[in-house]
Order: structure tokens, then sequence, then C-alpha cells
């Protein structure tokens, strides 16, 4: 696209007062295909993709015992089930977590459940609830040579201390040293061993797997009044000595995922990194955001080459109420973008994926008395267009940010009948005719505008910016604040912007009595995602962000695909 040259929009979009109730004429741009790019993974025969129900996932505990037969058939509505580390952490025999875990999986299996069925293992830390990491932190020697160390204290690099029990009297966790091949081993062996032979576990959830070199708090120092832990950490070498980890790290997971994969069992591994070339990078990346992590996620896909894994999104577009009385949820629309460009990143590579969305705040805990907390429609219609056609992906969300069965719904969303992908997903931006209403988009800091225009509509300002490739975007004002350049106060202005700043600084004001409602922008790395299946549309718009699933030939958008007791 040439400079001064007049990009005529390849889509037109008709749309009603709900935004997303839109018609699209033309086309657009293709985002895939997550399911067609050829991969090196063969995933074990149990592991596939569940449509036409949308594959539905609980990561949840019972804090005072065993599942009884009522959650067990709870449990079995979702086609996968995770048991965490806090599984019957209320109990007098929680010291035994690890073998606990895989019973419950027996358990499970035992009621006439089809569910997979995973168990949970920290891949940052030890944890001396497990058997075999308590007799790790009890070996004087292994406690010198298997752990990071605090360089201030010259002790093992720690969470804690938490609440004392008999059972194991070392009341930390510490983290392990990857860099150590025995460290390596120990995960390879030991703790693939804790589930080989059982039958009934389909594979291993690994936590907090590059934790410690995408931005952990881990390398401040330790401060006796905030008593944030782990803390005191220094690599030798510095960011080799970091990259060095992460090679380990990750290359530790290779092990473990090729060991689990001959066992017909699945390595699930928990990430916060992101793909290079995402659109919308942050210039100063915090922990969770792209960029953050010592190198990016692509270094290790090169890693798990022809390794079957699932990379999992502990904060899948987050969903927040802001009051008690909230009728809908505010979603990140950071997270929304960054997150879905990865998610089909990762789709293309052959990685299967599972995402966790969060509705916060804590005091949330009742989602009878708030009906807001289960809309989380926007996260479930951004997990269905990322999710591969033919590789096992899934979705779940819990509130009030705990992580018990009683923070789990099976929402009438899981219930519907989408059917499967019938391709790809598009993604459009305002060269295709996309613009942002009610939206006020910002530049990056340190950056400022290219240029100013008096154009009459956002029509004519979204084809300046299209014509011109130094620009990311633009916004356009019916009533300029002041005279600036080539703008009058009062008159319609239009600002053509070279970057398009963090989208969680944007403002989208719907209300016809704000300030910014009249606004309106555009950028030209599509934040709308569109995607067919053979029962419904999907539409996410992230500059909102707001989602929308269309059924498709239904009299009532309820009708819907019920799943047994044995899911």
């Amino acid at each position: 696209m040439s400079s001064g040259g007049m990009l005529t929009p390849k889509i037109i979009w008709a749309c009603g007062t709900g935004v997303l109730l839109c018609v699209a004429t033309g086309s657009a741009h293709q985002v895939g295909p997550p399911h067609l790019q050829e991969n090196t993974r063969s995933f074990p025969g149990e592991w596939h993709a569940t449509w036409p129900r949308v594959p539905a996932m609980i990561f949840g505990a019972n804090a005072t015992g065993p599942e009884n037969a009522t959650q067990l058939g709870l449990d079995a509505l979702y086609p996968l089930v995770i048991y965490g580390w806090q599984h019957e952490d209320n109990s007098s025999d929680w010291h035994h977590v690890g073998q606990g875990l895989s019973d419950q999986c027996v358990a499970l299996k035992k009621s006439g459940a089809t569910s997979l069925c995973v168990v949970y293992r920290s891949a940052a830390n030890s944890m001396p609830w497990f058997d075999d990491d308590a007799a790790v932190m009890s070996n004087a020697t292994r406690k010198n040579t298997w752990f990071l160390k605090n360089s201030e204290t010259g002790e093992p690099l720690a969470d804690g201390p938490f609440h004392p029990d008999p059972y194991w009297p070392i009341s930390q966790t510490w983290y392990y040293d990857f860099r150590n091949p025995e460290v390596r081993d120990y995960f390879a062996t030991t703790i693939v061993d804790t589930v080989a032979g059982i039958d009934a576990v389909d594979g291993v959830f690994f936590d907090m797997v590059d934790y410690i070199v995408c931005g952990a708090f881990a390398f401040e120092p330790c401060d006796p009044v905030k008593k944030r832990t782990p803390c005191g950490l220094t690599f030798p070498g510095g960011k080799k000595g970091m990259r060095d980890y992460f090679s380990a790290v990750w290359g530790t997971m290779r092990a473990v995922g090729a060991r689990l994969a001959s066992l017909g069992k699945l390595g699930i591994y928990s990430s916060t990194n992101f793909m290079q070339n995402l659109s919308y990078v942050p210039i100063t990346p915090q922990r969770m955001e792209p960029g953050r992590c010592i190198q990016p996620q692509d270094d290790a896909l090169k890693l798990l080459d022809g390794v079957p894994f699932m990379r999992y999104y502990e904060q899948w577009i987050d969903g927040n109420a802001p009051t008690k009385n909230a009728t809908r949820l505010d979603f990140n629309r950071s997270q929304c973008i960054w997150q879905i460009q990865n998610a089909l990143l990762e789709a293309k590579a052959g990685v299967a994926t599972g995402m966790h969305t969060d509705v916060e705040p804590m005091w949330l805990a009742d989602p009878s008395t708030t009906p807001a907390l289960l809309a989380v429609e926007p996260s479930v219609a951004a997990f269905l267009v990322t999710a591969p056609l033919d590789i096992p992906s899934f979705y779940g969300f819990s509130f009030g940010k705990h992580w018990y069965d009683m923070s789990y719904q099976h929402i009438d969303l899981y219930n519907r009948d989408v059917g499967a992908p019938l391709g790809p997903p598009v993604s459009v931006g305002c060269c295709d005719g996309d613009l942002l209403y009610h939206t006020t988009i910002h530049d990056a800091e340190g950056h400022t505008d290219l240029m100013n225009a008096a154009l009459q509509s956002p029509q004519q300002c979204s084809s300046l910016c299209c014509s011109m490739d130094e620009c990311a975007g633009f916004l356009w004002t019916p009533s300029q604040g002041d005279d600036s350049g080539n703008c009058t106060v009062g008159k319609s202005c239009c600002w053509i912007k070279p970057t398009t700043g963090r989208l969680w600084e944007w403002i989208y004001d719907p209300d016809p009595s704000g300030i910014f409602y009249d606004y309106v922008s555009g950028v030209k790395n599509g934040l709308t995602f569109r995607r067919e299946f053979e029962k419904a549309t999907v539409d996410v718009r992230c500059s909102e962000p707001s989602g929308q699933i269309r059924y498709k030939n239904l009299t009532n958008v309820h009708d819907a695909f019920e799943p047994s007791l044995t899911g």
C-alpha cells in the first residue's frame, strides 16, 4: 500500500444498535488456518476435539475430602476435569495429596464419566504436601544443589512460610533449578512415574512453567516490610543465565511431555509467554504481557517440536464486575487481542490450548445473587474463535478468584450445540470498513500523532489512514476541543496515529450522554474476529471488548445439546 493511494474498503459492515449484529459483504482477512497447518504433534488417542459441544473444563477441588456422588456427577458434565493441589486441603490426609488426586481420577472414571482426568503438579517449585517433593526437600544434598538460591541468605529461593502442619515440618515451597540435569531427570522420571500405571489419569497439569523467567517478583530485593516472596534471586551471568534457565525449563517439559505421550497421556503447561510479532505489544510490558519473558514463546515451541502438549492460559480475557449490582462484566481488551492472536499462532503450530477465565473481584462469591458473574459470553466467544478443529482445546471459568468446585458453574453456553468450525476465523480492521464507534484510542507512551486534518466523516479519516503506510490507527471527533494544527475548535477533526498504545487505556463509551460517545476510531490490525460454525456464527470485538454467539436456524437460542451425566 503506497503513501497517497486511496484504499477501497474490502468489507462493509451494516450494524444495528447491538454493534455486533452486523452483516458483512465483500472479503476479509483470514487469520488461520489453525487446523490446516502441518504440524509434527500426534496427540494420545483419548485426547481429541469434542465438537459439537463447547469443550468445557473444570479445574476444581473439594477442601474437605473426596468428591461425593453428586459432585462426581457435576464433574462428569465437563469433557476435561483437572483436580488441583488444594484438593482435600482441610482433610487429615492432605500431606499425601499426590495420591489423593490420582485416586480422585479413579473414582471419577468408576462413576461412569467419560471425561479426561488430569492431576496437578507445580513445574516451578517443590510442594512438601506431595510425598516425592517432601523427600527431595528433606535431603540435605539436594537442598543445596537442586534449588535456586536467595542471594541474600544462601538458602533455597522460597515462598512462605505457610501455616505449620505436623505432617510436613518444612512450611515453604522451594524453586527448582532446572539447569541441574538431576532435576530434569526427576521431573521426567519420578513425577511421571506417579501416574504411569494409572489408566484413569489422562495427563498432568504443570503449573507456573516459565514463572521465573517471565517477570517473576523473585528478582526484587527482599523487603522486610512488604514480605513478598520469593525474593532475592540473581542469576550468574545475568540475562544469559536467565536464557539458560529458560532453555532448561522447556527442555525439561520436552522430556516430560515425550514420556507422558509414550504412556498415552498429555502434559498441560501453564505459561504466561507470548509469540513474537503480535500487534499492540506494550513498550514497557508488565508481568503476563507480551515481551515480558526473557525469550519469546517461539523459542519454547522449537524446544518442544514434535511433542504433543496443551498450553494453558491462566487469565483468558478475564472479567470484572465493577459493582456488586453490576448487570454486565468488564473484560480486558488488551488480553482479548493479544491472547486471540497468540492462540491462533499456537494452533497453527499444532498446540492444544486450555483457557481459564477468572471473574473478579473476590467478594463475588455467589452467582445466584450476581447474574453478571455468569455473563462470560465474550470470553467463550474468543475461545471459539481460536479453537482448532481437530486438536483438543478446552475452556472453563470460575468466579471470585477461588479454586474450589463451588466456583465453577456449568453454564447454559456449554450446553448449546454450535457444531464444528467450518473454517478459520477472519479478522477485519479499519481498512476493511470496520470502525470502532464510541471508542477513543491513544498513542503508545512516548509517541505523538503524525498529523490531523479537518475531515467531515470517520470514513474519510479511515481512508486517509489507510493511504499512509506509517499510520497505525486514527481518532475522529465531531467536535475538536481546541484549535490545533489543521483543525478548528468545535469542528470535526481526524487525528492520524503512528501507534495504538495499550488497549486497556482506550476509552469505550456507549452512553449517549457520555463525553466520548460520538468519537470514532479505527486500527489497521483488525480487532474484530468472526468465525462460522455449523450451527452458529461467533463474533468477537476486542475494542470494547464484546462477543456474541448467534445460533443459526433456531427459533429459540436456548435450544441445546443436552449432555448426559457421563459427559
